[in-house]
């Protein structure tokens, strides 16, 4: 059982943490500042870019595990303290916004919200065993027991000859273990618990931003939008391969977060930056960030990512006529092509 300590502190690093690093981005970008969802999806994917900017390098150095997670807490600390310090003022503001959003929310919206919280505490109250836990939980495990990230086979616990190069480059089951040792709960109970709670509504915010970019103005048709994507998700079970069980069962795995939630947020975000006249530096940076955190989930990510980028961008570029946005997309993919001939070398 968690104790009230151990919920707080969750609600802290998964909830409360990523808006204010969230707000670091929409402070510069100055378009939907008091968007509470932007702001949280945002902040969780620089979350998980940091993570993969940190921890690469002291994997492949044979680094220690509490080292890089004291180094990756302190610099989202650091972060949040300079949000604080930016954003004082807009706090209150932002909070009287979204309450005003909530009194105009047609009922298909509310419908939408009800269908995904079903989703999102049915993984809790149920329980779903899945073989790749054996290594994803396995190694975020090993990780905090013996202070070492990647040296350690999770199935048999014998320690490996060479650093598995299928893995390292994309160290999500650190951020896993980074984020059980800052909440004080169990890696595998926060994987199967705590993490369905936070991220199966992230993937729903990302859903919803793009809705709200494609209807704008029409909240009746955003929510009849929300509860097809729901539809979709909760009907999608006749496979274990498809993005509705992804999203559903095994959230918590990396490569599950790629598929449900930073995939489709690709395009959410390079749709945000071909709308939008100005900021174009601050949606690069962003992009990048996403492409970091794509990089982290899934070894897949490194490749998807970059192609799902592509896809959008040349797309955006050619329906918007703005060349520019070929290039945002070109950068913001250099960590992918990074990471992709570092696998080369080592494989």
């Amino acid at each position: 059982m968690m104790g009230v300590s151990q919920i707080m502190m969750a609600l802290i690093w998964f909830g409360l943490i990523p808006v204010m690093l969230g707000m670091l981005y929409t402070k510069f970008s100055q378009q939907n500042r008091d968007s509470l969802m932007l702001n949280y999806c945002s902040g969780l994917i620089i979350m998980l870019g940091l993570c993969q900017l940190v921890t690469v390098p002291y994997v492949l150095n044979r680094g220690s595990f509490t080292f890089v997670s004291n180094l990756y807490t302190g610099i989202v600390i650091g972060l949040c303290i300079l949000s604080l310090i930016l954003n004082f003022t807009f706090y209150g503001r932002m909070i009287k916004k979204i309450a005003q959003k909530f009194k105009g929310c047609p009922w298909t919206v509310w419908a939408a919200v009800g269908l995904i919280a079903i989703q999102t505490l049915t993984p809790v109250a149920g329980r779903h065993v899945d073989d790749d836990d054996a290594f994803y939980v396995g190694a975020a495990v090993a990780a905090q027991e013996t202070d070492e990230m990647y040296t350690v086979d999770p199935y048999t616990g014998e320690a490996y000859d060479e650093l598995p190069a299928r893995y390292i480059l994309s160290p999500f089951p650190v951020f896993t273990a980074s984020s059980a040792k800052n909440t004080g709960i169990h890696a595998a109970i926060l994987a199967h618990t705590v993490m369905p709670l936070f991220f199966v509504p992230f993937a729903y915010m990302v859903y919803a931003l793009l809705g709200k970019r494609l209807f704008r103005k029409e909240k009746r048709l955003f929510g009849f939008f929300l509860i097809l994507v729901c539809l979709f998700q909760i009907f999608s079970g006749y496979s274990v391969y498809t993005q509705g069980t992804f999203l559903l069962v095994r959230i918590w795995q990396g490569k599950a977060l790629l598929a449900a939630a930073l995939i489709p947020a690709v395009y959410y975000y390079c749709l945000r930056t071909a709308q939008e006249k100005k900021g174009l530096v601050i949606n690069s940076v962003m992009l990048l960030f996403l492409m970091l955190a794509c990089c982290l989930v899934s070894s897949m990510g490194i490749m998807l990512g970059a192609i799902a980028m592509g896809m959008a961008g040349i797309g955006c570029a050619l329906v918007y006529r703005r060349p520019v946005l070929l290039l945002c997309g070109a950068l913001s993919c250099i960590p992918n092509l990074i990471y992709a001939s570092i696998y080369l070398m080592i494989r």
